[in-house]
């Protein structure tokens, strides 16, 4: 039996996917723990599938070089040449998590998502993935006017400042608790150490909370009307709707604004009229227009990596 594999490998799970005919035949899931391989977790799938496949797909949360990634928030390594070493497969990729995640954005349907604020139905045109979940990634779906092209990036890590006077003490206490993540000697940080689920714990003890919240607490927390929460995920919301704005002015994704990932799709409530109105503030009356021409979606589907790995498989093979 002839079958491909495709893999989706983030700083918390690895997702791994047969895949025969352009269909996913079976899926399975593995805890990122400090000792997974993943070389030989594809090995060990394939041996379970009885074959080798013909080819591997695999995106990874960092950026590719030399023809494998070491990803940002873990260290574990996915190279090319192991892949191939291990399971036998003919052709092997490695692809950066948010190259695949803006691949999937190729066949998304009005199904699988749900328009934020003034969003309409989705349209061709150039296409952004957004996604807050334990980093920030950023993808990019350019339309050619006949056909999709990717380009990969690292945005997540583009600068944000404060919005308002009073962020100035916020940033000033991230800058002192997270030195790593400050932009020179000034009070802008990666959007990452902001904008994520490793960021968003930082953020929530630069707004007076306790030290040690995981995420999940921190919206747990916002919800029952704590005041530094409520800073915080405030805060979180509104510097989202900036820079997914941002990427909408810079690229003109008149096929609209996509937002993936974890923390995202666990907290689907605050991709509300504030977050619309946020995003849709271009300064000059034109600039809020070409805003509102590019509509925001919130991605609903689970497999959205999956699904993309299996969109760059059929251009690979």
């Amino acid at each position: 039996m002839s079958y491909d594999l495709v893999a989706d490998i983030g700083g918390t799970n690895m997702r791994v996917a047969q895949i025969q005919d352009g269909h996913m035949l079976c899926r399975r899931d593995f805890a990122m723990t400090p000792d997974r391989k993943v070389a030989h977790t594809l090995r060990d799938v394939a041996n379970d599938l009885d074959g080798t496949p013909r080819a591997v797909v695999a995106a990874g949360a960092g950026p590719v070089k030399d023809r494998a990634i070491n990803l940002t928030n873990g260290g574990w390594l996915v190279g090319e040449d192991d892949i191939a070493t291990v399971t036998g497969a003919n052709t092997v990729s490695v692809i950066n998590d948010f190259e695949a995640a803006a691949w999937s954005l190729a066949t998304l349907t009005d199904k699988d998502v749900r328009p934020i604020g003034g969003s309409g139905p989705l349209t061709p045109g150039h296409r952004v993935a957004i996604g807050p979940g334990t980093g920030l990634g950023v993808g990019s779906l350019i339309w050619n006017g006949q056909q999709y092209h990717v380009v990969p990036g690292e945005g997540g890590h583009v600068a944000v400042g404060p919005r308002t006077m009073q962020e100035v003490p916020v940033f000033q206490a991230m800058c002192a608790l997270w030195p790593e993540v400050q932009i020179g000697d000034t009070l802008t940080l990666e959007a990452e150490a902001m904008l994520s689920g490793t960021g968003l714990p930082w953020l929530y003890q630069a707004c007076g909370g306790d030290a040690g919240v995981s995420g999940r607490e921190i919206f747990e927390r916002f919800a029952a009307g704590e005041a530094e929460a409520s800073l915080c995920i405030q805060m979180f919301r509104s510097h989202l709707a900036a820079v997914s704005g941002d990427l909408a002015v810079t690229l003109n994704a008149t096929g609209g604004i996509f937002l993936v990932g974890g923390v995202a799709q666990a907290n689907a409530a605050i991709f509300e009229d504030a977050f619309w109105d946020e995003y849709a503030d271009g300064g000059r009356a034109a600039f809020t227009k070409l805003r509102k021409t590019c509509g925001i979606y919130l991605v609903t589907i689970e497999d959205f990596g999956l699904r993309g790995c299996m969109n760059a498989l059929q251009r690979l093979v």
